[in-house]
């Protein structure tokens, strides 16, 4: 994977200042919606990465695929004790996911790796479940991720989506986006496309739930807070990670739902 991608996510990444803010604000420790303006950039929030939790079950093996600062992978943890392995190809985002980790909960140990979703560094069926949140947009081989996912999945075990597709409108998707710089660094696909590639990897049953609704809402929600001092005065705020752009990717994403370029869907696939 080209080193643009990891650039696009570390270049304004504010580690240092993070975790001052952290330390500073939550001297016991921050709960999940507290450290969410930094760790749940996906669209829909935390409140999204709340309704992948019905997939979960107690004691399950769950590898996170693009797991960024890891605000899902201690959702999961806390909320559907699962075991959570996380990776991702940005290594600065998993140096700081485990320092935000270690003042979240430092009873709770997860592992966190540097690797690409494209070819995984672990065995053949050892996990339950395999999630994707916004993760798939930045893998050119798509084909080569599901592949592997399907490999590293036990008999039976599940992969759960929850991405952005294309419209039909994509060409009128404007750029910066939170996983794109411009056009050419986007990786999105159609729904048909991905429902291929997944019965290609040997998936079935798929479900498949179109949340471009509820998304464009929390959009809207999100894009008043933006407009006001509600992020201005916020310990935490996306732009210790997205830079001082976010305001302007948040306008684009708000845009690219209400014209139909971009859709947000969650899958479940059984293999």
């Amino acid at each position: 994977m080209p080193d643009s991608i990891t650039d696009h996510y570390s270049t304004h990444l504010d580690g240092h200042q993070i975790l001052s803010q952290i330390d500073s604000h939550y001297p016991q420790g921050p709960d999940l919606y507290q450290l969410a303006p930094i760790d749940q950039l996906h669209t829909g929030g935390i409140k999204a990465s709340e309704r992948l939790l019905s997939h979960l079950s107690e004691g399950q093996q769950v590898l996170d695929i693009g797991s960024g600062l890891g605000g899902v992978m201690r959702l999961i943890a806390e909320r559907a004790s699962c075991q959570v392995t996380g990776i991702d190809l940005t290594h600065s985002f998993n140096h700081l996911n485990t320092e935000i980790g270690q003042r979240w909960n430092s009873d709770i140990a997860m592992q966190t790796a540097t690797a690409d979703g494209q070819s995984l560094p672990f065995t053949t069926h050892c996990f339950d479940r395999v999630l994707y949140q916004h993760s798939l947009v930045n893998m050119p081989d798509k084909s080569a991720a599901l592949n592997e996912a399907a490999r590293v999945l036990k008999p039976d075990g599940q992969v759960i989506l929850h991405e952005l597709i294309q419209g039909p409108a994509y060409q009128d998707l404007q750029y910066p986006v939170p996983w794109a710089s411009k056009a050419e660094n986007s990786h999105l696909m159609t729904e048909y496309d991905l429902q291929h590639l997944l019965n290609k990897a040997g998936f079935s049953q798929l479900a498949v739930n179109n949340w471009s609704d509820d998304a464009r809402q929390w959009r809207q929600r999100q894009l008043s807070k933006e407009n006001g001092n509600a992020v201005k005065t916020a310990p935490l705020s996306p732009a210790l990670v997205l830079g001082e752009g976010f305001k302007q990717m948040g306008r684009n994403i708000m845009q690219g739902l209400a014209c139909d370029a971009i859709q947000v869907i969650e899958v479940i696939a059984r293999h």
